[in-house]
């Protein structure tokens, strides 16, 4: 018999090598399954790279045959098919021709009259429907990569692809130019079913989103330089894709940031777009993108935006601005019918970019923009190129037009006013008092011409502001399309007339100071941009303000603050605009007596 120490050690040195025989057991049994995997994986490989390039062989084989009673094209069972081998483990790079070749017969095919060829026709056949609406998000998706795989300014020739990528999405994606439902008797029913089906088509992850950001770096590409590469006709393509996609997906906020961070934050877009004119301008106009746009930027919960958490850098940010206000310029409606919400939306983005270039120039000052000076941060070889587009851009913020426009409030009000009381006084005088009704007075539609420079220049600008047609006194003035205080004072227009005894003095003394109390928010809402902009556009500050020296606009905006009451108002005033501002976020508040003008 051993003694206990010497058992005690023999029992465990049979354990340890039981365990370490059990160790090598099981790690070996991991390097067989392991390779087991691998092997699986290998052949997996292997097996699908020969299906692939079966596939392809038989895509080629397939678009290269034509049917006998096709006239040349194949059909579309035998096209959807053919989609569907090419888009098996599709690669943007490689299949690139292949895939131009595809989207070429996909033109073709949408433009058949006959159902048989037209491929769109599938989405009306209850047997291929579902495959159909399956392989349109796919081709949708293939699209996306092959415009993200391009180049544009190293290969002349990927310009070409972009254009048939292009055509074909406009083709499937735009039901109205399917020449099969031309011969359709309930065509329009046809055309509100198939909306819900193409709308499906561009929801998800790889649908209009992927698409935006693909466009928005393809334009980067093509237009961040000191000349275009892209031609009016491809630029064209290009936003009417974008704007298609964002009209399928209903034009949601996630929607409408993509096209703010990755297309209006392209330089000098909507510049080029408007020397492309007829091409690519109108489908801008036409989708009220501006509006969209200024409503977005303008709301509480888009301040992500403008804020600290913003993907845009201080290059980018300033190219938005850029082409937000020459594209509010383009298209009147945003500043006639949302002009606090442009004014919220510029303010909103000079401010960040005033933030960004102070942290910048906090930091360390070695890069220098043309328009925002001195900052830390390195701008892109392509952005500093096409800057001049931008800085004439920006320029348009301080020119006469945009003045004019802004404060037209201001500047409509005088004029119609006075053109108001002076034809109520002569109509007055002939009718000897009478009542409105009997009266006869009809007031003409007023238009002013401002004068462009000093007061006493006799020139006039070519440009007028029109205000509201007036209907005569019994019958209701219309004045939709003009500055809300013109809006306001067309209706109280039967009221003036019709008080002519002393009761209706105290009316119209309200009514005059509610006028000028809305004058006052307008005005100074203005002032604000134009404070915010002088002091974030460094380098542009003497174009603001040569540009806010226009005819006799100092002097009515001191005659407003005259006519709106003392000092102590006009305290009241600002200080409940300050409350407000702090509680929304939406900008500095600064009096209007401290304004730049």
């Amino acid at each position: 018999f051993l003694p206990p120490s010497q058992c005690g050690q023999g029992q465990s040195a049979l354990i340890e090598k039981a365990r370490r025989q059990r160790d090598e057991r099981q790690g070996e049994r991991r390097r067989e399954l392991s390779a087991l995997r691998i092997q699986a994986w290998y052949r997996g490989q292997l097996a699908r790279i020969r299906l692939r390039c079966q596939l392809r062989d038989e895509f080629r084989a397939s678009l290269s045959a034509a049917a006998p009673a096709g006239g040349g094209s194949i059909s579309a069972e035998e096209l959807l098919s053919a989609a569907a081998k090419l888009l098996y483990r599709f690669d943007p790079i490689r299949d690139l021709a292949d895939f131009e070749l595809l989207a070429r017969r996909l033109v073709s095919s949408s433009e058949a009259t006959a159902s048989r060829a037209a491929y769109p026709a599938l989405l009306l056949k209850k047997a291929r429907a579902a495959a159909c609406a399956a392989q349109l998000s796919k081709l949708i998706a293939a699209i996306s990569a092959c415009l993200a795989a391009l180049q544009p300014d190293t290969n002349a020739g990927h310009l070409r692809t972009a254009s048939v990528c292009l055509s074909a999405l406009l083709a499937l994606s735009t039901p109205e130019r399917w020449g099969f439902l031309s011969a359709l008797s309930n065509r329009e029913a046809y055309l509100s079913g198939l909306r819900p089906l193409l709308a499906r088509a561009f929801s998800g992850p790889s649908g209009a989103s992927a698409l935006l950001a693909s466009i928005g770096r393809f334009l980067w590409l093509g237009l961040a330089r000191q000349k275009s590469l892209l031609s009016p006709l491809l630029l064209g393509a290009l936003l009417t894709a974008s704007l298609r996609a964002a009209d399928l997906g209903g034009w949601t906020a996630g929607l409408i940031d993509d096209f703010l961070r990755h297309l209006l934050s392209v330089p000098g877009l909507v510049a080029h777009a408007a020397a492309a004119g007829e091409a690519a301008l109108p489908g801008l106009l036409e989708a009220d993108a501006a509006g969209r746009l200024v409503d977005r930027l303008a709301e509480s919960d888009a301040r992500p935006l403008c804020s600290e958490q913003s993907p845009l850098d201080a290059g980018r940010l300033l190219c938005t601005l850029a082409n937000l206000v020459q594209l509010a310029q383009l298209d009147l409606r945003v500043l006639a019918d949302r002009l606090p919400a442009f004014c919220l939306a510029a303010s909103a983005l000079l401010r960040r970019l005033r933030q960004l270039v102070s942290n910048g120039r906090a930091a360390s000052s070695t890069s220098w923009h043309p328009v925002l000076g001195w900052f830390s941060h390195p701008c892109d070889p392509g952005l500093q190129e096409s800057m001049p587009t931008v800085a004439k851009q920006l320029q348009l913020l301080c020119g006469a037009k945009m003045v004019r426009l802004l404060f037209a409030d201001l500047l409509g009000y005088e004029v119609f006013t006075l053109r108001f009381h002076d034809e109520l006084a002569s109509g007055g005088s002939g009718s000897g008092g009478g009542s409105s009704g009997s009266s006869g007075i009809s007031i003409k539609r007023p238009t002013f011409r401002l004068l462009k420079g000093s007061s006493s220049s006799a020139s006039k600008t070519s440009s007028t502001l029109p205000l509201p047609a007036a209907a005569s006194a019994s019958s209701s003035a219309s004045a939709s399309g003009a500055p809300a205080p013109v809006r306001e004072l067309a209706g109280l227009r039967l009221a003036d007339t019709g008080d002519c005894g002393g009761g209706g003095s105290g009316k119209r003394q309200q009514q005059q100071q509610q006028q000028r109390c809305w004058l006052r928010q307008s005005a100074q809402t203005a002032c604000q941009l134009y404070l915010q902009a002088s002091r974030a556009l460094s380098q542009m500050r003497n174009d603001i303000l040569g540009g806010l020296w226009i005819s006799d606009l100092p002097r009515r905006l001191w005659r407003l603050v005259q006519s709106s009451g003392s000092a102590a108002d006009w305290s009241s005033v600002a200080n409940a605009a300050a409350k407000t501002a702090s509680q929304n976020n939406h900008w500095e508040t600064r009096r209007l007596a401290r304004c730049t003008c």
